[in-house]
């Protein structure tokens, strides 16, 4: 992904370019760009396997999205396809993903939602903040 960001960057142009190789028009509607993502990071389960196994519930709602610019796109495409990759590298014993992009109470949810057993943290270890 750092690569992808860092050709982007050089280049400040209007697409997205994702680890797999596909180019996004970030002028498109944002919940149309999501589900470019969820779509193109999902068929690469030569590096994602847990994908192919896994039951998927997906819902990409019409979103208003004349004010987002395309950074603010970008950087959302971004972090849905981080979250995506994260699922499919970490989530040992996944069986249910959720994705979903929708209005609520007047606010733009994105939500990645896998059911793997998570991160276990020692009671012991602290932090510093």
């Amino acid at each position: 992904i750092e690569e992808s960001a860092r050709q982007e960057t050089l280049m400040q142009s209007n697409h997205l370019y994702l680890c797999g190789g596909t180019r996004l028009n970030l002028q498109h509607p944002i919940h149309q760009l999501l589900h470019s993502v969820y779509r193109a990071t999902l068929t690469r389960t030569r590096d994602f396997p847990l994908f192919e196994q896994v039951i998927k519930i997906v819902s990409f709602e019409e979103i208003e999205s004349r004010h987002l610019t395309l950074q603010h796109k970008r950087g959302l495409c971004r972090f849905m396809e981080e979250a995506l990759c994260n699922a499919g590298k970490y989530a040992e014993g996944m069986t249910r993903l959720e994705v979903s992009c929708k209005l609520q109470n007047g606010w733009t949810i994105i939500r990645v939602a896998d059911d793997g057993i998570g991160i276990k943290v020692a009671s012991s270890q602290r932090g510093y903040g």
